[in-house]
């Protein structure tokens, strides 16, 4: 089998915070098994095929979180 390849985007912390203000729902993918919850989301549902496997989150904005 071939060699996996792993990538990581950073994105400076006041760029993300402004992008989350005008939306409801963020879809995260993480390729380690535990990361931090978006601030002011909740995490709807974890799609994941096994656990060695970069995991999809569907998170949505908590009431009362401002935008």
């Amino acid at each position: 089998m071939g060699a996996v390849a792993q990538a990581e985007t950073r994105v400076q912390r006041a760029v993300l915070l402004r992008r989350e203000r005008g939306v409801s729902r963020i879809w995260a993918v993480g390729l380690r098994q535990c990361w931090q919850d978006p601030p002011g989301f909740r995490l709807v549902h974890m799609w994941r095929p096994d656990e060695r496997s970069a995991g999809l989150g569907l998170y949505r904005r908590c009431r009362g979180a401002s935008r």
